[in-house]
C-alpha cells in the first residue's frame, strides 16, 4: 500500500512539470511572434521628412581649434646697411603715425659721397665740353651757311657777266667754291664731335648711376602707411650690422590671426567661416572675426613642430581677420582660434543615414504624390561628421524617407500602414 502512494506522488509531480514546460514554450511562441511583427510593423512603418527640417540646423565646415599669432594687416621691417655708411639720428620716433614715402632716417658716409662726387664731378666736365662742341658746331655751320651764300652770289654775277669778265669773275667763283667745301667739311667734323662727347656724357652719368646704385639712396623712406612700433637706437653706436631689426613699421588698422593647418583639417576650413580666438595665456579675453585666406600650397616652415602631433604632416597658411574691438590683442601674441561652423542658406544638408551608395553614385528615396522613388544626387560627404552636402538633385522642399529593405521604386506610402 505504500508503494502505491508513493507512485501516484510521483506521476502526478511529472504531470506538473510537463505542464509547466508547454506554458513557458507556449509563452515564448507568443513573444517572439509578438516581438517580431513589431519589428516588422516598426520597419515598414515609413515617415517622410522634408528636407529643409533636416538641413535646417546644418551649418558648413567644422567646429575644431588652431593655433595661431596675432599680426598686423601689413608690416615693414627696416635693417641697417654698413656699406652705406652711419646713421646718426632718425627723423622718426617710436610711436608716431607715418605715411608712405615719409622720410625715416639718412645715411652718412664721406668716402661713399666722395666717390659719388668725384662721379659727378665728371660728368660736369664733359657736359662743358658737350656745350663747348656744340658751340663751335654751330659757329661753323653759320660760317658755312655765309660761303654758301658768297658763292651764290658770285655764281650769279659770273653768270650774268659778259665773256670778257668772266674770265676774272671765274677765278673768284672756283676760290668761293672751295672755301664752301672747306667749311662743310669742318662743320660735319665738328657735327661728329658733338655726337662722342655727348656720348662721354651719358657714361660719365651711368657711372655716377651705378654707384648710387651701388649705395643705395642715402635717405631711407617709409614704404607703408602705419605706426613706429620700435626703434633700436642701440644699433646707431654698434659699429657691426646687427641681424635685427633697426625699425619696424606696422599697420594695425587691423589684426589678423596667421597660423598653419594641417591636411586633415584644411578641408574643413571655410572662406569667411566664422571664428573665436581666445589667449593662450590663459585669459578670459575672447575675440571674433572671420577666415579670410587659405593657401592651396603646403608650406616648408617648420612653424609650432613642437605642438604638433603629428611633424610630417603638410601645413597650410591660414590667415583670418578680427572684428573691431575696443580691446585689441597685443602684437605676436599667441592665441587659439576656434572655427566656428559656416551658415549656408543655399547648401542642403542630409543626415549621411538617408544616402544610398550603390557603384560610386548616391541615391535618396524621394516621396512625390505619395509614391517612392529612388534618385540619384549629387552629394559631397563631410570629413568628421554625419551629415553630407548635397550640391544637386535635391530640393527644400521635397520629402525623403530612410531607406529599408523593403522599400521599392514607385511603391505607395499608404502600402505600408
Amino acid at each position: 500500500m505504500k508503494k502505491r502512494g508513493t507512485k501516484k506522488k510521483s506521476n502526478k509531480k511529472s504531470v506538473l512539470l510537463i505542464l509547466s514546460l508547454v506554458l513557458f514554450g507556449f509563452v515564448t511562441v507568443i513573444f517572439v511572434y509578438v516581438g517580431s511583427g513589431t519589428e516588422k510593423q516598426a520597419e515598414e512603418k515609413l515617415i517622410p521628412v522634408k528636407v529643409s527640417e533636416l538641413s535646417k540646423d546644418t551649418k558648413e565646415g567644422a567646429n575644431f581649434l588652431l593655433s595661431g599669432t596675432i599680426k598686423p594687416k601689413r608690416s615693414s621691417e627696416l635693417f641697417l646697411d654698413a656699406s652705406k655708411g652711419k646713421v646718426l639720428e632718425t627723423l622718426v620716433k617710436e610711436g608716431d603715425n607715418v605715411t608712405k614715402g615719409q622720410e625715416l632716417f639718412r645715411y652718412v658716409s664721406p668716402e661713399n659721397e666722395f666717390e659719388v662726387n668725384q662721379a659727378q664731378l665728371e660728368v660736369d666736365n664733359q657736359a662743358k665740353i658737350l656745350q663747348q662742341k656744340q658751340e663751335e658746331s654751330a659757329f661753323k655751320w653759320n660760317r658755312h651757311t655765309e660761303r654758301q651764300n658768297e658763292l651764290n652770289a658770285a655764281t650769279q654775277k659770273y653768270n650774268q657777266a659778259s665773256e670778257e669778265e668772266k674770265e676774272a669773275l671765274k677765278q673768284d667763283k672756283d676760290a668761293k667754291a672751295e672755301q664752301v667745301q672747306q667749311s662743310l667739311e669742318e662743320a660735319r667734323l665738328a657735327e661728329t664731335e658733338v655726337k662722342n662727347a655727348a656720348l662721354l656724357v651719358e657714361k660719365a652719368q651711368i657711372n655716377v648711376n651705378s654707384i648710387k646704385e651701388k649705395f643705395g639712396d642715402s635717405t631711407i623712406r617709409s614704404e607703408i602707411d602705419g605706426r613706429i612700433l620700435k626703434i633700436d637706437q642701440d644699433q646707431l653706436n654698434t659699429p657691426s650690422q646687427s641681424k635685427d631689426a633697426f625699425m619696424q613699421i606696422v599697420d594695425d588698422s587691423a589684426l589678423y590671426v596667421e597660423g598653419m593647418v594641417d591636411e586633415f583639417r584644411k578641408d574643413q576650413l571655410k572662406l569667411d567661416q566664422p571664428v573665436k580666438i581666445v589667449d593662450r595665456s590663459g585669459s578670459d579675453q575672447v575675440w571674433t572675426g572671420k577666415v579670410t585666406k587659405i593657401d592651396q600650397l603646403a608650406s616648408s616652415e617648420d612653424a609650432d613642430k613642437k605642438e604638433e602631433e603629428n611633424p610630417n604632416l603638410s601645413k597650410y597658411p591660414y590667415r583670418a581677420l578680427l572684428d573691431p574691438s575696443d580691446t585689441k590683442p597685443a602684437l605676436d601674441k599667441n592665441v587659439y582660434l576656434s572655427a566656428e561652423p559656416l551658415e549656408n542658406e543655399e547648401a542642403l544638408f542630409i543626415p549621411l543615414d538617408y544616402l544610398v551608395k550603390e557603384n560610386g553614385k548616391y541615391y535618396v528615396w524621394v516621396v512625390k504624390n505619395s509614391k517612392i522613388s529612388k534618385t540619384e544626387v549629387a552629394a559631397e560627404e563631410v570629413a568628421n561628421q554625419k551629415y553630407a552636402r548635397i550640391p544637386s538633385g535635391l530640393s527644400a522642399d521635397q520629402e525623403i524617407l530612410l531607406p529599408q529593405e523593403s522599400l521599392k521604386e514607385g511603391m505607395s506610402i499608404s502600402d505600408h500602414d
